[in-house]
C-alpha cells in the first residue's frame, strides 16, 4: 500500500466546474420600471418625491408624460415604498372600475366598508398601500421649530393656553403642572429639567386622507384608522438637559432654553420658589444621608454613632458592627435613587460584601455650571465627582456629615456638659435651671 504525497492529488488538467451561481436579486424600484418607461425619485430637503409615469405616445399631444403615481415619501425610504407598489400593482394600473367611479387621478368613489376583515378586492390602491410611508398634503416637518429661540416661543404659547383652561385637551401639547414644581425650592436649569419632563409637546401633525388598513392573511383586511384622524408624528422629550425631538433617518434636533428672560417668565408664571443650583458637597452629603438610611433609619441614631465616634476608623468599625447584629446585608442588593436635582446621578450598593456609592453629574449641565469636567470618565458624558466601594463609604461618611451638626446644639451640649460638672459646688439648682434655659444669656 503505498501513501500518496499532498501534491499527487494536484491535476493540472483538472478544472472545476464554475456552479450555478444565483441571479443577482433585482431591486423592486428597477422592478417597477418594467411596469412604467419612467420611474425616478426627485430629493427635496424634508421628503422624497416618488414619481411613477410613462410616455405620451400622441405627437400631437403637447403633454410628453402621463403621471400614475407622484407622491411624497419618507427621506431614503424608495426601495420600501417601491415594495409596496409592486405588491399592489394590479390595483394601480388596472383596478375594477365596476363599483367604483373614478373622479380624478387616485380619487373615487368606493364602496362603504364596515370596520371589519373584508377583501382586498373592495380596497384601492391607496388602501393597500401603507400611508407609513405618505405625509399627506403637509411638508412634515414644517411646524418644527428652527432654534431654541422659535422653541421658547412655542413653549410659551402652550404653557399660557394651559393656565387660561387647565381642564382643555389640545392636539399638539399636553401638560403636567403640580406640587412637582412648587414644591421645594430649585434652581433655574432644574425647572427647566422638570419642565421637560412634564411638557409633552407633538409636531407634524397630519390628517389621514384615507382609510388605513392592516393586512392581515388570506387576501384579507382590518381597518385600523379612519379617514380624517390625525396622526402626531413627533414628539419632544427630555435629554441631557435639554429638549430632543427625533426626527426620521435618525436625525436629531436639540434645543436648550436657559434664557434669562424666559426662566423669569417661567419661574412667575408657574410660581416656584428659587434657589442657587446645588454644589457638588451639598449632593454628597445628602446622599451619604440618604445612603445610611439603608441601615440605620432613625436619623438621630444614626447621628449618635457620629457623636460617639473618635474619628472616621472608630464610626466605620461601629456602623459594621451594628449591621451585622441587627440588619440583613448581604444578597446583592443595589439600585439608583437619592437625590437627582440639577441632572446628578447616583448608584449604590448596601450589601456589605459589595459596598458602593457614585454620584455623577452631566457633563453639559457641569459646563453651563463652569465646573470641572472630566472626559476620561467611565460613564459617557457625566463627570464623577463621588465614587467610593467598600466599608471606605463609612468612612466618607463621618468625614462629610459630622460637620453637618448643628454647630448651636453641640456648643449647647458641651455647655450642659460643663455645669453639671460644677453644678455641686459652684452653683444652685435654680442658677442652673436659668443656665440651661438661655436666661442667663
Amino acid at each position: 500500500m503505498c501513501c500518496l504525497e499532498e501534491d499527487d492529488f494536484y491535476d493540472e488538467d483538472f478544472e472545476e466546474k464554475p456552479s450555478k451561481s444565483k441571479k443577482p436579486k433585482i431591486s423592486s424600484f428597477d422592478a417597477l420600471k418594467k411596469h412604467f418607461d419612467v420611474v425616478e425619485v426627485e430629493e427635496n430637503e424634508i421628503y422624497d418625491l416618488f414619481i411613477c409615469k410613462n410616455k405620451v405616445k400622441d405627437k400631437a399631444n403637447f403633454i410628453q408624460y402621463e403621471a400614475w403615481l407622484c407622491t411624497k415619501i419618507r427621506k431614503n425610504q424608495k426601495e420600501n415604498f417601491a415594495d409596496n407598489v409592486l405588491k399592489y400593482i394590479d390595483k394601480l394600473i388596472n383596478f375594477d372600475k365596476t363599483d367604483s367611479v373614478q373622479l380624478s387621478l387616485f380619487v373615487e368613489t368606493k364602496i362603504e366598508k364596515e370596520n371589519k376583515r373584508i377583501s382586498s378586492k373592495y380596497l384601492s390602491f391607496w388602501d393597500c398601500v401603507s400611508d407609513y410611508y405618505f405625509f399627506d398634503f403637509d411638508d412634515y416637518l414644517k411646524d418644527i421649530p428652527n432654534n431654541d429661540e422659535e422653541m421658547i416661543i412655542f413653549v410659551k404659547e402652550c404653557i399660557t393656553l394651559y393656565f387660561k383652561n387647565p381642564e382643555k385637551e389640545y392636539d399638539f401639547f399636553n401638560f403636567e403642572y403640580d406640587e412637582y414644581f412648587t414644591l421645594e425650592p430649585i434652581s433655574d436649569r432644574e425647572m427647566l429639567s422638570r419642565l421637560y419632563s412634564q411638557l409633552r409637546m407633538c409636531f407634524g401633525l397630519s390628517t389621514y386622507v384615507e382609510d388605513k388598513y392592516a393586512d392581515c392573511s388570506n387576501d384579507k383586511f382590518w381597518l385600523i384608522t379612519k379617514k380624517g384622524k390625525t396622526k402626531k408624528r413627533f414628539y419632544s422629550s427630555y435629554y441631557s438637559a435639554k429638549l430632543k425631538i427625533e426626527l426620521y433617518d435618525e436625525k436629531t434636533k436639540f434645543y436648550d432654553l436657559y434664557n434669562e428672560e424666559f426662566c423669569c417668565w417661567l419661574r412667575e408664571k408657574l410660581n416656584v420658589p428659587y434657589r442657587e443650583p446645588l454644589t457638588d458637597d451639598e449632593i454628597i452629603k445628602d446622599s451619604l444621608l440618604d445612603f445610611s438610611k439603608r441601615f440605620i433609619k432613625d436619623e438621630k441614631e444614626f447621628y449618635s454613632y457620629i457623636d460617639n465616634a473618635k474619628d472616621a476608623v472608630d464610626f466605620r468599625k461601629n456602623i459594621v458592627s451594628y449591621i451585622k447584629k441587627f440588619g440583613n446585608y448581604t444578597g446583592h442588593h443595589g439600585g439608583g435613587s437619592g437625590p437627582c436635582d440639577d441632572c446628578y446621578s447616583v448608584s449604590y450598593g448596601y450589601d456589605l460584601n459589595y459596598l458602593y456609592l457614585s454620584i455623577s453629574q452631566l457633563n453639559e449641565y457641569r459646563k453651563q455650571l463652569n465646573r470641572k469636567i472630566d472626559l476620561k470618565s467611565s460613564r459617557e458624558d457625566y463627570t464623577f465627582i463621588f465614587d467610593v466601594k467598600g466599608v471606605e463609604v463609612f468612612e466618607k461618611m463621618y468625614d462629610y456629615l459630622s460637620t453637618n451638626l448643628d454647630s448651636e446644639s453641640k456648643k449647647l451640649d458641651s455647655f450642659k456638659s460643663t455645669l453639671n460638672n460644677v453644678s455641686k459646688t459652684c452653683y444652685s439648682d435654680e442658677q442652673l435651671n436659668c443656665f440651661m434655659n438661655g436666661s442667663l444669656f
